[in-house]
């Protein structure tokens, strides 16, 4: 069978050569019956003309789908769960708990970036989330309490 190089598109009843026309395996011929422009043009037209009932199931789909990590989150989310074995809604829920905020200072993270995962690192049991400036301040005393209480006893006896 010859390969056809010009169709006719049903829509706007041009001649046009195969290549402007989509491909389509349940056709005969292997193409769309519309050319490239007309099957845009009826396609800009659907959009507008659906556009409230559209905005309305995408609503409903990311209310539904919001826990589901975004491409950033999903690499963190790949990374704790490697890390410390936690689903992204386990840390979000630990999130929510300690309201979005560090569990030793109260605050945000400065930086804006997600709170660190504080652990022990003999048992590797997850004590808490962190701002960084707070995590990084742990691993320096290497989560000494007798040098973080030397550190306060320092603290109190300068600061006056």
């Amino acid at each position: 069978m010859a390969k056809l190089l010009t169709k006719t598109c049903s829509k706007c009843s041009k001649t046009k050569l195969t290549s402007e026309f989509y491909k389509d395996i349940t056709k005969l011929d292997g193409l769309h019956c519309n050319c490239k422009t007309c099957s845009g043009k009826a396609t800009l037209n659907w959009y507008r003309k659906n556009r409230a009932s559209r905005l309305v199931r995408m609503r409903k789909y990311h209310q539904e789908h919001k826990q589901r990590p975004r491409p950033k989150e999903k690499r963190q989310a790949s990374e704790i769960k490697y890390r410390h074995g936690l689903t992204w809604a386990v840390y979000q829920q630990m999130v929510k708990k300690q309201n979005g905020v560090c569990a030793i200072c109260g605050k945000q993270d400065s930086s804006g970036r997600r709170l660190s995962i504080d652990h022990d690192h003999v048992t590797g049991k997850v004590r808490g989330l962190l701002c960084l400036k707070c995590n990084r301040a742990l691993g320096l005393i290497g989560d000494s309490v007798p040098v973080a209480k030397m550190i306060v006893k320092y603290l109190r006896r300068t600061i006056k």
